[in-house]
């Protein structure tokens, strides 16, 4: 079970369940085993009755008065839980950031070698992240560098997230 707490920042907080003696209040409203309400009963009587059924006496939702108790199997709900998260887990995708660098005065063969890379990349599901680096007087001229950039953007058929960014003697983009 999942509680939100406002201070955990949208995290869930997991708080146990209480189950059998961990329960300490007097008066609980009883579910059975399959969905039926009994009714509301002593802890006591409740203990019993999951006990001669082989159930546990599982709160659920603490928070109203009485507290709902639930008769379950709580063996079996922790592990369809773990497993549910493990499920949930194998589906995520994850999308990773390659990084593709070159220079100003790439030669036209390389640029096709990393243009194709590229492309295998994206093909993936990855972002592409394309740095140029300046090296001296290259500083002096980035529109080489822009236009590299550009010529990239254009043979891969991709979109840049952002348009291009200059920091220090590198220009960067990173596309999908």
């Amino acid at each position: 079970m999942l509680i939100y707490d406002r201070n955990s920042k949208g995290k869930p907080i997991v708080k146990p369940l209480l189950i059998n003696e961990q329960i300490r209040v007097p008066i609980v409203l009883l579910i059975d085993e399959t969905g039926a309400s009994i009714g509301q009963i002593s802890r006591n009587e409740a203990l019993s009755i999951a006990e001669e059924r082989g159930y546990d006496l599982v709160e659920v939702s603490p928070q109203v008065t009485p507290p709902v108790c639930k008769l379950l199997d709580y063996g079996k709900l922790k592990y369809e839980e773990t497993r549910a998260e493990r499920k949930a887990r194998a589906n995520q995708k994850t999308i990773d950031i390659k990084e593709i660098r070159i220079g100003v005065k790439i030669s036209e063969h390389d640029l096709l070698l990393k243009i194709n890379q590229a492309k295998k990349f994206i093909e993936k599901g990855n972002k592409v992240r394309v740095s140029v680096k300046m090296k001296g007087r290259e500083q002096a001229f980035p529109d080489k560098a822009y236009a590299l950039i550009e010529q990239i953007i254009s043979q891969t058929d991709s979109k840049p997230e952002q348009s291009p960014s200059r920091a220090g003697n590198q220009i960067s983009v990173t596309i999908n």
